[in-house]
């Protein structure tokens, strides 16, 4: 993915251990786990943008585009919206846009001729604690199954 995309990782052998054995035992339900999990964020960065908020749940800056239309922010025509999507490949899921203009938005900075125009930092991709605690059931739900 060129545009943007979040890769989260964590350390903790004894969780590998059991998604690994998940992974062997019922590859097809993790696989849809981690469909679930992908479909979940992609909705939220849906949301974060008609709702014109970021991650962490904070007001969306506006846009002199969006304010001269008296229109919402990444909304003109829903393509950077439309764009977010997620992918499995080897046990793994990724979530992000294939836009070039995502990372702009996302990270914000100076873009254009001669890097004259400044955009606003607007992260509407991550991982927030609402999300954390979603996956994390879904995550021990799904290794309760293979254990009992």
């Amino acid at each position: 993915m060129s545009g943007v995309s979040m890769r989260v990782t964590f350390d903790d052998a004894v969780l590998r251990k059991h998604l690994a054995a998940l992974a062997l035992a019922k590859p097809e339900k993790f696989t849809g786990l981690l469909g679930d999990i992908g479909e979940d964020i992609v909705g939220d960065v849906q949301d974060n943008i008609r709702s014109q908020r970021l991650v962490d749940g904070s007001a969306m800056w506006q846009s002199q585009a969006a304010i001269d239309r008296k229109d919402k922010t990444l909304l003109d025509h829903g393509h950077l919206r439309d764009s977010y999507v997620y992918q499995i490949s080897g046990g793994t899921l990724q979530v992000g846009s294939n836009m070039v203009y995502a990372a702009i938005h996302h990270f914000g900075g100076r873009t254009g001729r001669g890097k004259k125009t400044f955009i606003a930092r607007r992260p509407v991709l991550g991982v927030n604690a609402r999300r954390e605690a979603s996956i994390a059931r879904k995550l021990g739900q799904a290794l309760l199954e293979i254990t009992s």
